[in-house]
């Protein structure tokens, strides 16, 4: 019995282990002021791809694993006098996987981005944008390297990541404690406190409300004609005797 008990306990163990290790980032909105919002917005939108191709997007809201990015401008040209301007422009792209919570930098790559089109430097910088190839390989080592620096840094700073996480719990930030200790892997000497810890928070955490589909019906207004009836008066001929 007490084999089959301990059995039980690694291959929860184990399942919670595999899913510390996989890591999922959420990807913050570049702040930089000298590319326009459409830009950032091509931006946001190319790495969510990068990150959805290689199964490291986050879904939860809560999560605090996140990427910064932002783009360094080296060159813009454009060309004027010809039929058609041709504008070109050239940068880098530097990702910073970090943490929301404490702040702490992981990781950081930077791959040089290019683009030229026929318009405006605006065109360019798009154009900059969509040559990015969300099936490069630089992605997928930096998300892999991201999470084996994560892990590094936990292993490191065990205890520090018990106290604050204790601390989110303590402020009724549950979903936030959760995530943040989702990177103590069954591997580091802190984990069945980690484990203790997780099981205290998840106790604190309310149930999902299931809301039932309410049907709002349409009040339409009849209008109904009232027929009135009129008294009609009979007038009874009487012969008149003369």
């Amino acid at each position: 019995m007490k084999k089959i008990l301990l059995s039980m306990m690694l291959g929860v163990f184990s399942i919670t282990g595999s899913a510390q290790g996989n890591l999922q980032f959420t990807i913050n909105r570049s702040a930089q002021k000298d590319i326009s919002e459409t830009v950032v917005n091509a931006l946001d939108l190319k790495l969510k791809q990068v990150m959805n191709r290689n199964s490291a997007a986050a879904a939860d809201a809560y999560n605090v694993f996140a990427i910064d990015p932002s783009i360094e401008l080296t060159d813009i040209v454009s060309t004027e006098g010809m039929v058609q301007n041709v504008s070109v422009a050239k940068g880098n792209l530097t990702l910073i996987a970090k943490n929301k919570i404490d702040g702490a930098m992981y990781y950081q790559m930077t791959i040089p981005v290019k683009g030229d089109a026929f318009g405006n430097n605006e065109k360019a910088l798009l154009k900059m944008i969509s040559n990015i190839k969300v099936t490069d390989p630089a992605f997928t080592r930096f998300i892999r390297i991201s999470r084996q620096k994560i892990e590094e840094y936990y292993d490191a700073n065990c205890s520090i990541i018990l106290q604050k996480a204790k601390s989110l719990s303590d402020q009724g930030k549950y979903k936030e404690a959760m995530s943040y200790l989702s990177a103590i892997s069954p591997s580091l000497p802190c984990y069945q406190q980690s484990y203790e810890l997780e099981k205290e928070i998840s106790a604190n955490i309310p149930p999902e409300v299931q809301h039932d589909t309410v049907v709002v019906e349409k009040e339409v207004e009849k209008i109904v004609e009232k027929v009135v009836e009129k008294e009609v008066e009979k007038v009874v001929e009487k012969p008149v005797v003369i």
